[in-house]
């Protein structure tokens, strides 16, 4: 078990014990209401006001708190504990196995127990601060990771479903994730600027716009559930007219 992580059996000694930590349940409003763990606080760690709303509900930030989300595979609970950190929450941690570990485990949860509704219909601005893009590069030996910085970008929702969207990245602000020595990621990073790569002095922004999206069958919660296919978008529209030249990535 990571130390960033607490156990299913440990919550419940804790709570039995009277010293139980707060519980916060970071997934939609929809299934929260749907299930959670009787006497947790509720915050979207997908919304923009999710630190605004936790420093509303949580004011102490040297108070124990326990996140979590649906499972194991689902992100959500570690993307919330990352966000709680770099808040000054000192004394968060995860909950193993998220809310499906617990249930099956037979301890108790609460709620409507009804399905989810699904996403609404419409477009969903992608707000630069919060948004996270991740990069994997791989050869036959080795694989490197890191971000890039987005611009601007928008989701189309249809039926519930991913319909469209559109992402414009910053490719001066590319960053390196796995390499720890400072002179390493320097090197690195200086490398994929380069037209072994992806020119940035010529392309300082990259466009993407999706052209075909396919579910992925048998998918877990969590798991990649798309294939996304698409096409450089041009200096124009998400980049508001600029005259700089983009690339796709």
């Amino acid at each position: 078990m990571s130390s960033s992580n607490l156990s299913t059996d440990t919550l419940s000694s804790r709570i039995e014990s009277g010293n139980a930590p707060l519980l916060l349940h970071v997934l939609s409003g929809e299934a929260f209401e749907e299930k959670r763990i009787p006497g947790s606080l509720h915050a979207c760690v997908y919304e923009v006001a999710f630190i605004d709303k936790v420093t509303e509900l949580i004011p102490d930030k040297t108070t124990s708190l326990v996140v979590y989300g649906l499972n194991a595979t689902f992100g959500a609970a570690a993307l919330a504990l990352e966000r709680l950190a770099a808040a000054g929450y000192e004394n968060a941690l995860v909950l193993e196995g998220g809310l499906d570990d617990w249930e099956s485990e037979g301890y108790a949860v609460e709620g409507a127990g009804e399905a989810a509704s699904m996403i609404p219909d419409g477009s969903y601005a992608v707000d630069p601060e919060q948004s996270v893009f991740r990069w994997t590069g791989r050869n036959l030996f080795n694989q490197h990771n890191g971000r890039i910085a987005f611009i601007s970008g928008f989701l189309e929702m249809k039926a519930g479903q991913l319909a469209s969207g559109e992402v414009a990245l910053d490719m001066t602000k590319i960053t390196c994730s796995d390499l720890k020595d400072e002179n390493m990621q320097k090197m690195l990073v200086g490398h994929l600027g380069t037209d072994d790569f992806f020119s940035v002095p010529e392309f300082p922004q990259a466009g993407f716009k999706m052209t075909d999206i396919k579910s992925i069958q048998d998918a877990t919660p969590g798991d990649h559930t798309v294939m996304i296919a698409g096409a450089n978008q041009g200096p124009v529209g998400l980049f508001g007219g600029s005259a700089r030249p983009a690339r796709s990535v």
